[in-house]
C-alpha cells in the first residue's frame, strides 16, 4: 500500500504543476492503463483546483452525499443534522432508555463497501475501548438500511461546546489558560494512544470545549480516522486506502502528509498537539497555506520549517517557544515522543519548573544527551561532584594540624583530578566539540572515561580508585555488564591498595549486584557477604551503606528461593536503620521493598501493597516522577495490584512504567524489558492474549541480547509466553515452551523454587487440556512435592495445587486417590475460604462427582449443600 501511495502522490504533484491543457497527455503516459489509478489523481486535481481554504476544510477523495434520515433511525428520534467529516454525516438525536439525547454518525455510501465495513467495525471496536472525561464516549453500534442501501452507524456522546479556538476566543482565555487546555487534551489523546489508538485528524473542529464545574473542559471527538497500532495480525490497522488523503492539512504531520501511511505514529497526533498549541497561543498557524494549492501546501507542511513563535510574539520566547519546536519537530524522533511528554512540559512550564525539551543549540546538545540517560548520567554526575566537593573528607579530630593540612592538600589535589576528568569527560559528548562523535551514548561516553582514567589515573590510586567504582556503577545501571565487571575489580584492587575499608565493602556490595543482575547467584552471595562483614566492622559504622549491603543479599537469598533467610535479612536491616535512617533513605527503602516482595512471592498481597506504596510516595518526594527509583517503585506496585486483581488501579502505574521506562533508558535497557514484560501481563489478566503476547516476546528479545540464555529472566518469560499460547487456545505452540520450561526453570532457579512450582503447575494444566491425564497427574504432584515451606504456609496456592491433582487423577479413574486430594485441597483453604472460593467449589464439585458415581448420596449431598452455600 505505501508504494502504491507513494506512486499516486507523485503522479499527482506531477500534474500539478503542469498547465491543465498539459495533464492528459502526461496522465495518459503516467497511469498507463491503470483506470482506477486515474481517477483518484483526477479527483485530486480537480480538488486541487477548487477555491475551498485549506485551513479548515477537510480534503477526502472518493466521499459522496448521504440522504437525508428518517425521523425514527435504529430506535432513536432524529432531531437534527450537525455536521459531516470525511466518512460520514452526524445527526442529533433523542434516545428513549435511557432517555438522553446523543450524536449519531453515520456511514456515507461510497464508504458501504465490505472493506469499510470491517474498517468501521475497527473504529468501534478501539473507540469502546476509551474511557477518559476528556474522550467522548461511545454508546452504541449497529447498522441500518436506507433506501435499500445498509448504512453502519454508531451512538455517541452528545458534546454541546464550542470548538477549540473559538472558546478561547470568546471567554478570552489568557496563555497559561490557554496551555493548560492544551495539557488536558494531549492527556486524553495519550489515554487512547495507551490502547493502541491514533486520531489522526486532530483540529480545532474535533476538540471541544464546556464549562464543567466552573473549569474549561476539553472533549476530543471523532476518532475516525483512527489507526490502530497494536493488536494481532487480524485487527492491525485502521487506515484508509491508498488515494486518501485524511485530515486537514493544516493540522497534518509532515510523515503524513508525505502520504506512507506506514510512517505515521503516535508522534503524528503529537504534531498535531502542538499546531493546535502554536495557533492558540499566536492565533495564526505555523506554516502559511492560506488559500495556496493543495500540492503547494503539502510541499510547504513536508519541505519547511514552522514559524518560531518568538519572531510572532516575543512574550513566547524561551521555554514556551522551545514546547512548541519540539512537538513541531519535522523529524518526529526529536518530536515529543508522547502526548504524555508534551503535557508534562506545558505543566512544568506553568509551574515554574525546568522543561525536559532544549533548544537546539550548544548548551541543547550536551543537555540533549543527559536528558536522555538522566537516570545513568545524573548518578555519575551526582557521584562525581561528590568527589569534587571534598574526597575522602572524614579526619581525626585528634590529628595534629599539619597531618590536617596534609590531608586538605590531598583532598584538594584529588578534587581538582576529578573537577578536570568530569570536564573532559562531558566534552565529548558534544556533538559539536567532538564532530567525530554525533551520536554519543552512555556507553561510548564511559568507555573514553575508563581510557583517560587507565592512562591518568594509575598513578593515583586513591583517584582511581573512586573512579573506577564510580564507572562502575554506571556501567551497571547502563546495563553493560562486561564492563561494569572490568571497572569494579580494578576498583576493588585499588581498594586493596590504598586500604580504604569503606569503599573495599562498596565495591564488594557492587560486584554482588553485578553478578545477581546476570544470574551468577554464588559468586553475588560471596561478594555480599564479604561487603556485610567489612561493614559490620566498620569503627564508627556507616549505618546507610551497611543497611544497603543488607539489602543487596536479601535480594539475592531472594533469587535463590530462600524465602525464609532473605525475609530474615530484609527485617534485620529495617532494625539496623531504625532510629538512624529516616523513612526516604535509599537503603530504608530496598529494604521495604524486599519485604514487600516476599509477602507478594508468598501471595500475601495485602502485606505487599502498604509498603510498595509507601516507596512510590517517596520516590515521588524525594528524587521525582521522571526517576529510575520512581519508575522502579512504579513497577513494582503495578505488579502487586495487578495480582491482587485491582487491574484498574495497577494500569496507570503499567502505562507510565512502560513510558518512562522509554523516556530514561536507552533501547535494550533491562528496566524497558521489565516494563514491557509487565504491560503483557496487564493485558494477560485483561484476557487479552494476543496482544500480550506481544509484550512479553518484545521483553523476551530484550533479555536474550543482553543476558546468557539460561538466565532466570529468559527462562521465566519464556514460560510466561507459552503460558499465554495455552490460554490463547494455541497449544501446540504452547507444549514445547511449557515442557522445557520445566527442566529450564529447575536448572535456573533450583528445584525447592516457587518458580519451579508454577513451571509444573503451568505444564500439568497444559497437559489436562492436551487430555494426557497420566502426565498431567505426574507433574501436579512434582509441583507439590517441590513447594519450599514458606510456599505451603500459603494456603491459597497449595490447595490449588491439591485440587489441580485432583482433577487429573480423576481424569484417569483413580477416584481414590483423587477423593483424597480433593479433601486435602479443602482442608487446606478451611481459613482461607474467601480467597479460595473458586477452588473450593471445584473441589466439593469433583467429591459429588465421586459419591454419587458410588452411590454415596448422603455424602454427596453434603458436598452440594457446600456448594449451593457458596454460590449464594
Amino acid at each position: 500500500m505505501p508504494d502504491d501511495f507513494a506512486r499516486l502522490q507523485r503522479i499527482f504533484l506531477n500534474a500539478a504543476e503542469l498547465p491543465p491543457f498539459d495533464r492528459s497527455a502526461f496522465l495518459d503516459h503516467a497511469c498507463g492503463d491503470d483506470r482506477e489509478l486515474r481517477r483518484r489523481v483526477e479527483l485530486m486535481l480537480d480538488a486541487d483546483g477548487s477555491e475551498a481554504s485549506l485551513s479548515g476544510t477537510d480534503f477526502v477523495t472518493g466521499s459522496s452525499a448521504l440522504p437525508d434520515l428518517p425521523a425514527e433511525f435504529g430506535g432513536f428520534r432524529i432531531l437534527r443534522r450537525l455536521g459531516a467529516g470525511g466518512m460520514g454525516v452526524v445527526y442529533e438525536a433523542e434516545q428513549r432508555l435511557p432517555r438522553r439525547r446523543v450524536a449519531i454518525k453515520v456511514l456515507r455510501p461510497g464508504y458501504v463497501s465490505e472493506a469499510a465495513k470491517t474498517r468501521f467495525r475497527r473504529e468501534i471496536g478501539a473507540l469502546a475501548a476509551l474511557s477518559h472525561p476528556g474522550i467522548a464516549r461511545i454508546h452504541e453500534a449497529g447498522e441500518q438500511e436506507i433506501d435499500g442501501d445498509v448504512h453502519p452507524y454508531f451512538v455517541m456522546e452528545l458534546v454541546e461546546g464550542v470548538d477549540l479556538l473559538t472558546y478561547a476566543e470568546r471567554e478570552r482565555l489568557r496563555s497559561n489558560q490557554r496551555l493548560e487546555l492544551i495539557a488536558r487534551v494531549a492527556d486524553a489523546v495519550h489515554h487512547a494512544h495507551m490502547r493502541g489508538v491514533i486520531h489522526r485528524d486532530l483540529k480545532p473542529g474535533n476538540v471541544l470545549v464546556i464549562k464543567e464545574d466552573g473549569a474549561d473542559a476539553p472533549k476530543v471527538l471523532d476518532f475516525g480516522v483512527a489507526r490502530i497500532t497494536e493488536g494481532d495480525s487480524q485487527a492491525i490497522t485502521l487506515q484508509t486506502t491508498p488515494g486518501q488523503i485524511v485530515g486537514t492539512i493544516a493540522y497534518m504531520s509532515p510523515e503524513q502528509a508525505s502520504g506512507d501511511p506506514t510512517r505515521v505514529d503516535a508522534r503524528t497526533d503529537v504534531w498535531a498537539l502542538g499546531v493546535l498549541l502554536f495557533e492558540l497561543l499566536t492565533g495564526r498557524l505555523p506554516f502559511d497555506i492560506r488559500n495556496r494549492p493543495i500540492h503547494d501546501a503539502i510541499r510547504a507542511v513536508c519541505e519547511s520549517e514552522p514559524i518560531r513563535a518568538g519572531a510572532i510574539d516575543r512574550s513566547l520566547r524561551g521555554d514556551i517557544e522551545t514546547i512548541l519546536a519540539t512537538a513541531l519537530a519535522t523529524d518526529p524522533d526529536r518530536r515529543y515522543q508522547s502526548a504524555h511528554a508534551l503535557a508534562a512540559d506545558v505543566r512544568h512550564q506553568l509551574a515554574g519548573e525546568p522543561i525536559a525539551a532544549r533548544p537546539d543549540s550548544r548548551v541543547y546538545q550536551l543537555g540533549k544527551f543527559a536528558e536522555r540517560n538522566r537516570a545513568i548520567v545524573g548518578g555519575t554526575l551526582a557521584t562525581l561532584i561528590v568527589l569534587i566537593a571534598g574526597v575522602v573528607v572524614a579526619t581525626s579530630f585528634a590529628m595534629s594540624e599539619r597531618a590536617q593540612r596534609e590531608v586538605a592538600e590531598t583532598n584538594l589535589r584529588r578534587a581538582n583530578a576529578v573537577r578536570g576528568f568530569l570536564v573532559d569527560m562531558l566534552q565529548q559528548a558534544n556533538p559539536r566539540v567532538n564532530t567525530d562523535r554525533k551520536s554519543m551514548t552512555v556507553p561510548d561516553l564511559l568507555d573514553i572515561a575508563s581510557v583517560d582514567i587507565d592512562e591518568n589515573f594509575s598513578d593515583d590510586p586513591a583517584v582511581a580508585m573512586e573512579l573506577n567504582l564510580t564507572l562502575g556503577r554506571a556501567y551497571l545501571a547502563a546495563a553493560e555488564f562486561e564492563r561494569a565487571q572490568s571497572r569494579l575489580l580494578a576498583g576493588l584492587s585499588f581498594a586493596e591498595t590504598v586500604g580504604d575499608q569503606s569503599e573495599l565493602a562498596a565495591t564488594h556490595d557492587e560486584l554482588a549486584r553485578l553478578f545477581a543482575a546476570t544470574g551468577e547467584l554464588d559468586d553475588a552471595e560471596s561478594h555480599a557477604r564479604k561487603a556485610n562483614d567489612i561493614f559490620r566492622s566498620l569503627d564508627p559504622p556507616d549505618i546507610g551503606l551497611q543497611a544497603g549491603a543488607y539489602a543487596t543479599l536479601a535480594d539475592i537469598l531472594h533469587s535463590q528461593g530462600d524465602l525464609e533467610a532473605s525475609r530474615r535479612q530484609y527485617q534485620s536491616g529495617l532494625d539496623l536503620a531504625a532510629g538512624v535512617l529516616d523513612d526516604v533513605h535509599p537503603a530504608v527503602r530496598r529494604l521495604r521493598n524486599g519485604v514487600a516482595i516476599v509477602a507478594y512471592t508468598l501471595n500475601n498481597l495485602d502485606d505487599a501493597i502498604a509498603p510498595m506504596t509507601k516507596n512510590v510516595e517517596a520516590a515521588r518526594l524525594v528524587d521525582g516522577e521522571r526517576s529510575a527509583t520512581y519508575l522502579e517503585a512504579i513497577i513494582n506496585l503495578g505488579a502487586v495490584l495487578r495480582a491482587a486483581g485491582r487491574l484498574d488501579e495497577a494500569e496507570p502505574y503499567y502505562e507510565t512504567a512502560y513510558e518512562l521506562s522509554r523516556d530514561i533508558y536507552d533501547p535494550g535497557h533491562p528496566l524497558i524489558a521489565v516494563a514491557t514484560n509487565n504491560y503483557g501481563r496487564l493485558l494477560q489478566a485483561r484476557g487479552r492474549y494476543a496482544e500480550a503476547a506481544g509484550y512479553v516476546r518484545e521483553s523476551l528479545e530484550i533479555r536474550r541480547s543482553l543476558l546468557p540464555p539460561n538466565h532466570p529472566d529468559i527462562v521465566h518469560s519464556e514460560r510466561i509466553l507459552g503460558y499465554l499460547h495455552f490460554e490463547a487456545g494455541n497449544l501446540d505452540a504452547a507444549e514445547p515452551l511449557l515442557r522445557e520450561g520445566v527442566e529450564r526453570t529447575r536448572k535456573a532457579f533450583g528445584e525447592q523454587h516457587i518458580q519451579t512450582v508454577n513451571a509444573a503447575r503451568d505444564y500439568a494444566r497444559l497437559l489436562q487440556a492436551l487430555e494426557r491425564f497420566e502426565e498431567a497427574s505426574e507433574m501436579a504432584a512434582y509441583a507439590i512435592s517441590v513447594a519450599p515451606a514458606p510456599l505451603r504456609e500459603d494456603a491459597v496456592m497449595t490447595g490449588a495445587l491439591h485440587n489441580l491433582l485432583g482433577q487429573t487423577l480423576l481424569a484417569t479413574g483413580r477416584s481414590d486417590e483423587a477423593e483424597a486430594s480433593f479433601i486435602e485441597a479443602i482442608e487446606t483453604l478451611s481459613a482461607e475460604k474467601e480467597r479460595g472460593r473458586p477452588t473450593l467449589v471445584d473441589a466439593h464439585t469433583n467429591l459429588v462427582t465421586i459419591y454419587t458415581e458410588r452411590g454415596d448420596i448422603e455424602r454427596a449431598t453434603l458436598h452440594q449443600r457446600t456448594v449451593d452455600s457458596f454460590e449464594r
